[in-house]
Protein backbone atom coordinates (compact mmCIF):
# COMPACT_ATOMS: atom_id res chain seq x y z
CA UNK A 1 0.00 0.00 0.00
CA UNK A 2 1.38 3.40 -0.97
CA UNK A 3 0.76 5.10 2.39
CA UNK A 4 2.79 2.49 4.28
CA UNK A 5 5.66 2.95 1.81
CA UNK A 6 5.42 6.73 2.19
CA UNK A 7 5.56 6.43 5.98
CA UNK A 8 8.65 4.16 5.76
CA UNK A 9 10.39 6.67 3.48
CA UNK A 10 9.38 9.55 5.76
CA UNK A 11 10.63 7.73 8.83
CA UNK A 12 13.99 6.92 7.26
CA UNK A 13 14.29 10.53 6.05
CA UNK A 14 13.48 11.81 9.54
CA UNK A 15 16.18 9.55 10.98
CA UNK A 16 18.73 10.70 8.39
CA UNK A 17 18.09 14.39 9.03
CA UNK A 18 17.79 13.67 12.76
CA UNK A 19 14.36 15.28 13.23
CA UNK A 20 12.99 14.00 16.58
CA UNK A 21 9.64 15.79 16.16
CA UNK A 22 8.90 14.05 12.87
CA UNK A 23 10.11 10.71 14.25
CA UNK A 24 7.76 11.08 17.24
CA UNK A 25 4.84 12.05 14.98
CA UNK A 26 5.38 9.03 12.74
CA UNK A 27 6.09 6.39 15.38
CA UNK A 28 3.46 7.45 17.93
CA UNK A 29 -0.16 6.44 17.97
CA UNK A 30 -3.07 8.87 17.85
CA UNK A 31 -5.55 8.94 20.70
CA UNK A 32 -8.63 6.87 19.81
CA UNK A 33 -7.12 6.07 16.41
CA UNK A 34 -9.83 3.57 15.43
CA UNK A 35 -12.63 6.11 15.92
CA UNK A 36 -10.49 8.73 14.18
CA UNK A 37 -9.94 6.45 11.17
CA UNK A 38 -13.68 5.72 10.97
CA UNK A 39 -14.49 9.44 11.07
CA UNK A 40 -11.93 10.32 8.42
CA UNK A 41 -12.80 7.47 6.04
CA UNK A 42 -13.18 8.93 2.51
CA UNK A 43 -12.08 12.39 3.59
CA UNK A 44 -9.09 14.54 2.70
CA UNK A 45 -7.35 13.66 5.98
CA UNK A 46 -5.12 10.69 6.81
CA UNK A 47 -4.35 9.21 10.20
CA UNK A 48 -0.57 9.28 10.40
CA UNK A 49 1.18 7.99 13.50
CA UNK A 50 0.43 10.30 16.42
CA UNK A 51 -2.16 12.44 14.62
CA UNK A 52 -3.71 13.44 11.32
CA UNK A 53 -2.69 15.38 8.24
CA UNK A 54 -4.37 16.48 5.02
CA UNK A 55 -3.51 14.05 2.25
CA UNK A 56 -2.20 16.81 -0.03
CA UNK A 57 0.78 17.32 2.30
CA UNK A 58 1.78 13.66 1.90
CA UNK A 59 2.47 14.15 -1.82
CA UNK A 60 5.50 16.41 -1.56
CA UNK A 61 7.53 15.24 1.42
CA UNK A 62 10.73 14.51 -0.52
CA UNK A 63 11.88 18.15 -0.57
CA UNK A 64 12.91 20.08 2.52
CA UNK A 65 9.99 22.48 1.97
CA UNK A 66 7.63 19.50 1.75
CA UNK A 67 8.92 18.08 5.04
CA UNK A 68 8.52 21.49 6.68
CA UNK A 69 4.93 21.73 5.42
CA UNK A 70 4.24 18.22 6.66
CA UNK A 71 5.45 19.12 10.16
CA UNK A 72 3.62 22.47 10.16
CA UNK A 73 0.29 20.97 9.08
CA UNK A 74 0.46 17.84 11.19
CA UNK A 75 -2.27 17.80 13.85
CA UNK A 76 -1.27 15.71 16.88
CA UNK A 77 -4.11 13.90 18.63
CA UNK A 78 -2.76 13.00 22.08
CA UNK A 79 -5.83 13.12 24.33
CA UNK A 80 -9.61 13.49 24.43
CA UNK A 81 -9.42 17.29 24.23
CA UNK A 82 -7.27 17.18 21.06
CA UNK A 83 -9.62 14.56 19.63
CA UNK A 84 -12.76 16.62 20.29
CA UNK A 85 -11.14 19.83 18.99
CA UNK A 86 -10.12 18.11 15.79
CA UNK A 87 -13.54 16.48 15.28
CA UNK A 88 -15.19 19.90 15.74
CA UNK A 89 -12.77 21.45 13.23
CA UNK A 90 -13.26 18.58 10.80
CA UNK A 91 -17.07 18.85 10.98
CA UNK A 92 -16.89 22.62 10.40
CA UNK A 93 -14.65 22.10 7.36
CA UNK A 94 -17.02 19.47 5.98
CA UNK A 95 -19.98 21.81 6.48
CA UNK A 96 -18.17 24.67 4.69
CA UNK A 97 -17.20 22.31 1.86
CA UNK A 98 -20.82 21.15 1.53
CA UNK A 99 -22.05 24.77 1.45
CA UNK A 100 -19.53 25.60 -1.28
CA UNK A 101 -20.72 22.60 -3.28
CA UNK A 102 -24.37 23.65 -2.88
CA UNK A 103 -23.50 27.21 -3.91
CA UNK A 104 -21.61 25.91 -6.95
CA UNK A 105 -24.62 23.78 -7.81
CA UNK A 106 -26.96 26.76 -7.52
CA UNK A 107 -24.63 28.91 -9.63
CA UNK A 108 -24.62 26.57 -12.61
CA UNK A 109 -28.38 26.06 -12.36
CA UNK A 110 -28.90 29.83 -12.43
CA UNK A 111 -26.55 30.13 -15.41
CA UNK A 112 -28.46 27.37 -17.21
CA UNK A 113 -31.75 29.10 -16.42
CA UNK A 114 -30.42 32.36 -17.94
CA UNK A 115 -29.26 30.56 -21.08
CA UNK A 116 -32.64 28.84 -21.42
CA UNK A 117 -34.43 32.17 -20.96
CA UNK A 118 -32.60 33.50 -24.04
CA UNK A 119 -33.90 30.64 -26.19
CA UNK A 120 -37.21 30.90 -28.01
CA UNK A 121 -38.87 27.89 -26.39
CA UNK A 122 -42.11 27.31 -24.56
CA UNK A 123 -41.87 26.84 -20.76
CA UNK A 124 -42.56 23.09 -20.96
CA UNK A 125 -39.58 22.56 -23.30
CA UNK A 126 -37.34 24.70 -21.09
CA UNK A 127 -38.34 22.64 -18.05
CA UNK A 128 -37.71 19.39 -19.94
CA UNK A 129 -34.24 20.58 -21.05
CA UNK A 130 -33.47 21.71 -17.48
CA UNK A 131 -34.42 18.24 -16.16
CA UNK A 132 -32.39 16.47 -18.86
CA UNK A 133 -29.27 18.47 -18.07
CA UNK A 134 -29.73 18.21 -14.30
CA UNK A 135 -29.98 14.42 -14.51
CA UNK A 136 -27.25 13.79 -17.09
CA UNK A 137 -23.87 12.28 -16.15
CA UNK A 138 -20.51 13.95 -16.77
CA UNK A 139 -19.02 10.99 -18.66
CA UNK A 140 -18.80 11.75 -22.41
CA UNK A 141 -19.95 8.30 -23.50
CA UNK A 142 -22.95 8.28 -21.17
CA UNK A 143 -23.73 11.91 -21.97
CA UNK A 144 -24.28 11.37 -25.69
CA UNK A 145 -27.88 10.17 -25.42
CA UNK A 146 -28.79 13.25 -23.36
CA UNK A 147 -27.11 15.50 -25.92
CA UNK A 148 -29.20 14.01 -28.73
CA UNK A 149 -32.40 14.31 -26.68
CA UNK A 150 -31.75 18.05 -26.45
CA UNK A 151 -30.88 18.34 -30.15
CA UNK A 152 -34.04 16.39 -31.07
CA UNK A 153 -36.04 19.12 -29.34
CA UNK A 154 -35.10 21.47 -32.23
CA UNK A 155 -32.09 22.96 -30.43
CA UNK A 156 -28.97 23.48 -32.55
CA UNK A 157 -25.92 21.40 -31.70
CA UNK A 158 -23.98 24.53 -30.75
CA UNK A 159 -26.67 25.65 -28.31
CA UNK A 160 -26.99 22.13 -26.89
CA UNK A 161 -23.21 22.06 -26.29
CA UNK A 162 -23.37 25.48 -24.63
CA UNK A 163 -26.24 24.36 -22.38
CA UNK A 164 -24.53 21.11 -21.38
CA UNK A 165 -21.19 22.83 -20.68
CA UNK A 166 -22.81 24.91 -17.94
CA UNK A 167 -22.95 21.79 -15.77
CA UNK A 168 -19.74 21.27 -13.76
CA UNK A 169 -17.62 18.38 -15.00
CA UNK A 170 -18.88 18.48 -18.58
CA UNK A 171 -16.49 19.66 -21.25
CA UNK A 172 -17.62 18.92 -24.78
CA UNK A 173 -17.00 20.75 -28.05
CA UNK A 174 -18.48 20.80 -31.54
CA UNK A 175 -16.52 17.69 -32.54
CA UNK A 176 -17.53 15.50 -29.61
CA UNK A 177 -20.86 14.41 -31.09
CA UNK A 178 -21.50 14.86 -34.80
CA UNK A 179 -24.53 13.96 -36.88
CA UNK A 180 -22.31 11.90 -39.17
CA UNK A 181 -21.17 9.71 -36.26
CA UNK A 182 -24.74 9.54 -34.93
CA UNK A 183 -25.96 8.19 -38.25
CA UNK A 184 -23.20 5.57 -38.23
CA UNK A 185 -23.88 4.71 -34.59
CA UNK A 186 -20.37 5.66 -33.49
CA UNK A 187 -19.29 7.75 -30.55
CA UNK A 188 -16.02 9.50 -29.95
Amino acid sequence: MKIKEDVKILLSTAKIINNPILIRYLTGKAYNSTKLAETLFHSKYLVLGEGVIKAKYMNNYISKKGLTQLIEHFIPIKNEEDFQNFITRFNEEEKIEQEKEEQKNQTWLQELDLKLANLDLDPAQKEKIMNIIASCPSNKHELEQYFWKIVDMKITQGKAIDLLNTKPGIKIDKNTYTKKKRNKGEIQ
